[in-house]
């Protein structure tokens, strides 16, 4: 099998602070990834993230 040729790999994140009340963040994220591991083979990738923050 042969390994496919590695180039460059591209992405892109969006996210968001939301204080929700005086003691809780809550931080949606979100990831594009182009050509994962820097090959054409594998599909494009998006991933969702969600941080929760609380300080007492």
């Amino acid at each position: 099998m042969n390994q496919p040729i590695q180039d460059a790999e591209y992405n892109a994140e969006l996210y968001y602070g939301v204080h929700a009340t005086d003691w809780l963040t809550v931080r949606p994220s979100l990831q594009y990834i182009r050509h994962p591991g820097g090959v054409d083979e594998v599909n494009n990738a998006v991933v969702a993230g969600l941080k929760i923050q609380s300080s007492f």
